[in-house]
């Protein structure tokens, strides 16, 4: 490169720009040929930036060049451009070496025995290359090259950096090792083929091929200069790194220091000082050297190389003998110098100088550096004494005030320089290193300059005594002459202002006076010579008045039809109580008003289902309607009819604008004489009034009877007395919950943990009930579980339990005389759903509502068309995955009641999951609240045995753990290629692919038909298994694939271990009597099988005390209903809950996963912080990584 681009930049920035390029922080250059150009990302990793190089054709001129950091924001050239153009002009060279003839005419003789003195001599850089996998002599031995053109790029770096390598030796330890290097040509508009590759055996060249569209190939026989160059790095990089071999870097580095410190063979030394030697520099930071030893120090010639040796544990230099220096072998002081200074060293940029000896500490790092000497001792060069470091006052300013040339006054004087950080300002001075306060307010009034002389005219000098003089007095030690002393006090001053506010006919008037010697003088008019005027303070009160009044020679006037201009005044009074000394207003004056409020009274009653806020204020119904509106659309100020005005900024207006949102009121509504809203709003919008503070509320009788009511949470419900002695006391409460809530025509959510009994609550609400019919939906392997558990616990109740074909089952529906309860499934409901239209329920209870969490399924749509006087939801999980399925659930309890989901996601769900929006998660939370009922087991079985759990890690086999990156690898490789909008569109095949990758975690053979390898984890389920019926325990084996409970009964069998299975092929009825095989304590069956789907829910296992999930599920909900089967009222032992997770797989990032879902659920009946469920691309590398 001809072009002398270095004048362009300092030496400072020339210095750091190097720096970068030798540290290849120069990434992925991109070169063009026409236009002849460079765009690359410069930087520190984690902190880069893009930079971009237009140059003449020739590549001599620089035409444009840019960076976006913020050094060349502000118009300079930067280290990043410094660095890409010195990784430019190596590219350059190599273009114009390629120019020149590359061929050669040499004899076959001579060419072979070139070969193998070139061979030889690359190969005898060290002869333990013969030892490596991949034997870099014979691999060059079998490639007829030119030797000329081998040296010539050998010998001339620019050309070798034509071509960037990337190495693949994935296959360096199959069976058949492989490596491959593709090289790509850095000029960025030659395509895909722009390439050349090479694969190499263990002792030669298999396939050398170049592609790379401006490669002269036929005009030199044998491999190309490109091929050459690929071949060269690959051959540099095999010696380098040993392709292939399984020493890590972490164990070659510790053999290399092991044979270092045998060689050295002496320990490290101890209390060895580190001592900071402090400059001064111009605009006041400081050049910080070093010097370090034990009784004698040594300067540190370049910090860099000090800390990695210390670091790194290498020998350093202390004057002529070589020593062992580690972090530990500073005394306390200097470990804390030392470690500033390895983090100042991670960042080379920081240390300037060839020689590397010195670090500029500036503003950003002032306080980090004090923080480390604070304490200890300092050099300071400029008078070679060592101080100490401390906190103190700093030497204040001193400054003389004298009289300037008759017209004025003069400041003179020193003023130490300090370096201000974000915690203290620090000076150097002859005696110490100091840290004191940061409020010196004289550098914001001088900057940061030693040496003031500053002088001011007479006509300032009331300005300077009010603001300059006492920041002289307080921040400096300063001495004032006689002969200013006497022309300041002469200069005058204003004794009192004045200010009369009227109003006269159509105009609002003042007068402003001020006065000196006790004589009024209009303000800012002229004359009165013979009186020293306070100009500045006069002219501060005339600017103020301006702002409101026309105003001439003290005279105030404005329009007062002007509103916005009397709202301004009226808002701008306080300032004019606190600027004038004295201000009068007449009674006229006084019927401006500004109001802050409107004395708000609320009514709540309740009535006929509807529950009616009446809304009272100052104003009529009609004119708060119009201010409200006035508000909304953000008027500056607000008249009332009245003639006074009303602040935009009062807390009334923002209280009904808090409760418009809340309750999706607009302006209108306020005009109304009563608002009418849905009664399960009512509890709600009380909550709503108490906690906003939003003024006096009367609520009527009924509505006092709802809040007496859900205040007595334990209020007694009249049950059968069979019931009665069997509830426990959180399940009366339950029932006495739901109870509670039909009186007043509300739906609920019972969603107590699995285990708690929600069926018999159910039963009991229904027993003490029975007047009409009632209905319950289930998953068709409950319904039989529903009728047995009202044979137990209601035997006088008749139940109806559908089944039959359809024509039985609408006879069965036909007449439903005497029948207390309805048992039907889902399925069937579907189908029967014409045939509920002649009946009303008094109750209707989905069990597991979780089945309807889709609104947009038969199920959903079929349970709300049945009629009920009430309805209840039962679920263990209310929330799984997203909100959508807690509004899809309430949608059936009290449909409205969380408005439709198009809005219920725009007011809810998005600001929630998406924006983390936490006032409105508490606001759902409020919503919901009075209307789900949850308790966990922890906090009302205290005689439940305790529930252990224990994640357990197993390894994968070399051909599992194969088969597994490669699947790993192509999924990958696709998400990488899509954005957020194509991870959506190609869902299910994304979903297939991490169906394949958690099915080679659990085994193999679940995939490949053929695999004959181990599963680790089969092997240590089974070990498990064995090893907890030894101890006398039951199983619960939970699994998600059905095949891999196939793959565990052939191990079972062989083991001879008896077991049970229920998958979704068991029949209904079966399962029941497979349940209550297993729970007998005589059976042989030690172990039962379960898929996670088909009996996940709703049965009762407490025979087993020991849980295996031999696979996770992204729904830590559904594992948990899973494991509640065992952990239940009626266990009696203690349950070991197991997760068997395959270690290094996304089995591990499942579990994360599972915690952010379960973090949803918590979240809204917690009202706790909730993150987003759903999976973006990120997540999914996340997962994949």
């Amino acid at each position: 490169m001809t072009l002398q681009w270095r004048k362009l930049f300092s030496n400072r920035i020339l210095d750091r720009g190097r720096d970068y390029w030798k540290k290849d922080w120069v990434y992925a250059p991109s070169y063009s040929e026409l236009p002849a150009g460079i765009h690359c990302r410069v930087g520190k990793p984690g902190q880069s930036y893009d930079v971009t190089i237009d140059f003449s054709d020739d590549w001599s001129e620089i035409k444009w060049m840019d960076c976006d950091c913020p050094y060349a924001a502000e118009g300079y050239n930067c280290k990043h451009e410094a660095a890409c153009l010195y990784a430019t002009e190596l590219f350059v060279e190599g273009m114009q070496a390629i120019q020149e003839p590359l061929t050669s005419e040499l004899p076959a003789n001579d060419r072979k025995k070139r070969q193998e003195e070139i061979i030889e001599k690359v190969y005898g850089l060290g002869r333990k290359y013969a030892n490596y996998i991949f034997d870099p002599g014979k691999i060059l031995a079998s490639v007829d090259f030119d030797p000329v053109l081998w040296e010539r790029i050998w010998d001339n770096p620019a050309l070798a950096h034509l071509v960037a390598v990337n190495l693949d030796d994935s296959q360096a330890n199959d069976k058949q090792p492989l490596l491959t290097a593709t090289g790509f040509s850095h000029f960025a508009n030659r395509g895909n083929g722009n390439k050349v590759n090479v694969k190499v055996g263990l002792k030669q060249v298999s396939e050398l091929k170049c592609n790379i569209a401006e490669c002269k190939q036929d005009e030199i026989t044998g491999p190309c200069r490109h091929e050459i160059a690929l071949l060269q790095k690959l051959v540099l990089m095999i010696m380098r790194e040993n392709p292939g071999e399984v020493t890590d870097y972490q164990a070659d580095r510790a053999l290399a220091r092991a044979e270092m410190l045998e060689e050295f063979d002496q320990d490290a030394l101890e209390d060895v000082k580190l001592l900071a030697q402090l400059e001064k520099e111009p605009g006041g930071s400081f050049l910080v050297k070093f010097k370090v030893g034990q009784k004698r120090l040594y300067v540190v010639k370049n910090i860099q190389n000090f800390v990695d040796d210390v670091l790194s544990w290498r020998p350093i230099s202390l004057g002529k003998e070589e020593v062992l220096v580690s972090p530990d072998s500073f005394d306390p002081a200097s470990q804390r110098l030392f470690s500033f200074l390895a983090t100042i060293a991670a960042d080379g940029a920081d240390i300037y100088g060839e020689s590397k000896r010195s670090i500029e500490i500036a503003s950003g790092r002032i306080d980090g550096f004090f923080a480390a000497v604070e304490g200890s001792e300092v050099e300071n060069l400029d008078n070679k004494q060592v101080v100490p470091a401390k906190r103190g006052e700093l030497e204040k300013a001193e400054l003389e005030i004298d009289v300037y040339g008759g017209r004025g006054i003069s400041i003179t004087g020193i003023c130490p320089p300090v370096l201000r950080g974000i915690r203290a300002s620090y000076q150097l001075t002859d005696e110490a290193f100091v840290a004191g306060k940061l409020g010196n307010m004289l550098y914001a009034l001088f900057g940061n300059k030693e040496n003031i002389d500053v002088s001011f005219d007479i006509n300032q000098l009331s300005q300077f005594k009010a603001t300059v003089l006492p920041l002289l007095k307080k921040y400096s030690n300063l001495t004032i002459s006689p002969a200013a002393q006497q022309f300041l006090e002469e200069a005058g001053g204003l004794e009192k202002s004045q200010l009369r506010l009227d109003v006269e006919g159509d105009e609002v008037v003042g007068q402003a006076r001020v006065f000196y010697q006790g004589k009024a003088v209009r303000l800012g008019a002229s004359g009165e010579r013979a009186i020293k005027r306070d100009w500045y303070k006069e002219e501060k009160l005339a600017d103020l008045l301006e702002k409101f009044f026309d105003l001439e020679d003290g005279d105030c006037r404005l329009d007062k039809g002007d509103d916005e201009a009397v709202y301004q005044l009226l808002e701008g009074m306080p300032k004019l109580l606190a600027a004038f000394d004295e201000v009068e207003v007449t009674p006229a004056f006084k019927k401006l008003k500004l109001k802050d409020g409107l004395n708000l009274t609320f009514g709540l009653s309740l009535s006929d289902g509807l529950l009616r806020l009446d809304l009272k204020s100052e104003l009529t119904p009609e004119e708060l309607a119009e201010v409200f509106s006035q508000y909304k659309d953000r008027k500056k100020y607000i008249r009332l009819k009245n003639g006074s005005f009303l602040n935009p900024a009062s807390q009334d207006l923002e209280k009904l604008a808090l409760l418009a949102k809340n309750l999706d009121l607009t302006a209108k509504d306020f005009g109304k004489e009563q608002l009418e809203m849905p009664a399960y709003r009512a509890l709600y919008v009380d909550q709503l009034l108490k906690e906003q503070e939003m003024g006096e509320i009367e609520r009527d009788d009924h509505f006092q009877q709802l809040l007496v009511d859900f205040d007595q949470k334990e209020a007694p419900l009249k049950l059968p007395t069979g019931l009665e002695k069997i509830l426990r006391p959180y399940q009366k409460t339950g029932t006495a919950w739901m109870n509670r809530l039909a009186q007043h025509g509300f739906g609920g959510i019972l969603a107590d943990e699995m285990g708690l009994g929600k069926t018999l609550q159910v039963i009991s609400l229904l027993a003490s009930q029975k007047d009409q019919p009632s209905l319950i939906v289930a998953p068709a392997s409950l319904v039989l579980n529903w009728e047995a558990e009202f044979k137990k616990f209601a035997p006088e109740m008749k139940t109806l339990v559908l089944s039959g074909s359809k024509k039985e089952r609408s006879g069965q529906l036909a007449d439903l005389t005497d029948i207390d309860v309805v048992i039907t499934s889902y399925d069937l409901l579907k189908r029967d759903i014409a045939n509920y239209e002649p009946h009303t329920f008094a109750y209707e209870v989905i069990d597991e509502a979780q089945m309807i969490k889709n609104p947009r399924t038969a199920a959903a749509k079929a349970v709300s068309v049945v009629k009920a006087k009430h309805r209840f939801a039962l679920t263990g999980t209310p929330i799984e995955n997203r909100l959508s399925e807690l509004w899809s659930i309430f949608n059936f309890v009290m449909p409205g009641f969380l408005k439709s989901y198009r809005e219920f996601k725009k007011d809810f769900e998005s600001p929630i999951v998406k924006e983390d929006d936490q006032d409105c998660l508490n606001r759902l939370s409020q919503m919901v609240g009075p209307f789900i009922l949850r308790r966990l087991k922890k906090d009302v079985l205290k005689d439940l045995p305790d529930k252990l759990e224990e994640v357990r890690y197993v390894g994968m086999g070399k051909e599992q753990r194969k088969l597994y990156d490669a699947e790993i690898a192509r999924l990958k490789n696709k998400v990488m290629a899509e954005d957020d909008e194509g991870i959506k569109r190609e869902q299910i095949e994304i979903l297939a692919a991490l169906t394949r990758i958690r099915e080679i975690c659990c085994d193999p053979g679940l995939l490949y038909e053929d695999y004959k390898g181990e599963s680790e984890k089969r092997l240590a389920c089974v070990d498990l298994i064995k090893s907890a019926i030894d101890g006398g325990h039951k199983v619960l084996l939970f699994s998600q694939f059905t095949s891999m409970l196939d793959l565990l009964e052939e191990s079972l069998k062989a083991e001879e271990i008896g077991f049970l299975r229920i998958d979704g092929q068991t029949p209904k009825a079966k399962r029941l009597t497979l349940v209550n095989v297993f729970n007998h304590k005589d059976s042989p069956a030690k172990v039962f099988l379960i898929s996670l789907k088909a009996g996940g829910t709703g049965l009762n296992l407490t025979g087993a005390d020991t849980v295996i999930h031999y696979d996770p599920w992204w729904n830590v909900a559904a594992q948990n209903q899973a494991t509640d089967r065992a952990h239940r009222i009626g266990q009696e032992k203690k349950v070991t809950v197991y997760k068997l997770i395959a270690k290094d797989t996304v089995e591990e990032a499942i579990l994360d996963l599972q915690e952010a879902k379960s973090q949803l659920a918590q979240g809204i009946l917690t009202a706790e912080s909730v993150s987003s469920a759903s999976l973006q691309k990120e997540d999914l590398l996340k997962i994949l990584d």
